[in-house]
């Protein structure tokens, strides 16, 4: 536990120039390089990190795809999303299938294809989500959601928890920690409207921030299960060491990358989903 604390104070006086500088380059130039640790990672986890086929240009993808984002105008995101993310993906993918000669599975490949697009998604939504208007604020939600879900659905589960939520996937999960996440994340969001109306003088909407705190914290438990189901599947406890106490990026962002895309979302359509008038 002292090491998770140690570990856990220096990430945030990491993480605090990168929220104080986040208007500029840097803030891509961070989450590239997150999201490359996290393409390892992933790589290093399924077997393909050994195949430079794969590996490399992977790597190479992971940088360039949340720097890409960054330059990109708000009404292409979603169209940058789909092309660099999706197409580009499966194209390489297939293609290093292809350089295998038949000495790799298809659906191994595309296994490993999902896998990637699945992190790097994540992390370049991040990126995407601090260009939209207001969106200096509107970042912060995608760790505020994970880490409030993460910290209140532990407690509450060990006060109160009875029911096992899915014990093949993750033991310690109840049913009832699982509620108490969404409700405290439901309610962390409305406070974090105040403090962000306060500070910034904007009107925040906290019907629509307690539905998205909801909706995110639900996000946030399966995001935290499917990072489980993965590491059970091949047979590993943490994705990473790089951070003492909590094993690797993946293993602290692995609610974070199923949040990011979802909330870029709600918060793309202000039409009918606004977070802060």
């Amino acid at each position: 536990m002292k090491t998770r604390i140690i570990t856990a104070i220096v990430m945030i006086l990491a993480v605090l120039p990168i929220i104080i500088f986040s208007h500029t380059l840097a803030f891509p130039i961070a989450l590239a390089v997150i999201s490359l640790v996290g393409a390892l990672e992933m790589m290093r986890c399924t077997g393909c990190s050994r195949d430079m086929w794969f590996s490399i240009p992977g790597a190479i993808l992971s940088v360039l795809i949340p720097l890409g984002a960054w330059f990109i105008d708000e009404k292409q995101q979603f169209i940058f999303l789909t092309v660099a993310v999706l197409y580009i993906f499966f194209m390489y993918v297939l293609s290093a299938t292809v350089l295998k000669k038949g000495k790799q599975k298809v659906s191994d490949s595309c296994f490993n294809f999902a896998a990637l697009v699945y992190v790097v998604t994540g992390f370049t939504s991040v990126v995407l989500i601090r260009c939209l208007d207001k969106g200096v604020y509107l970042y912060l939600m995608v760790f505020v959601a994970s880490c409030v879900t993460d910290i209140f659905a532990y407690f509450t589960g060990r006060l109160f928890g009875r029911h096992k939520l899915i014990v093949e996937v993750s033991p310690k999960k109840t049913v009832e920690g699982a509620v108490g996440g969404l409700l405290f994340c439901s309610a962390g969001f409305a406070v974090y409207g105040f403090c962000i109306g306060k500070m910034f003088g904007t009107v925040p909407n906290y019907i629509a921030l307690a539905l998205a705190g909801a909706i995110l914290s639900v996000i946030s438990q399966f995001g935290d299960l499917i990072a489980s189901l993965i590491k059970r599947e091949y047979g590993i406890k943490d994705f990473g060491r790089i951070l003492p106490g909590h094993g690797g990026f993946l293993d602290r962002f692995d609610s974070s990358i199923a949040i990011a895309p979802v909330l870029l979302i709600l918060c793309s359509f202000p039409q009918f989903f606004t977070l802060f008038g």
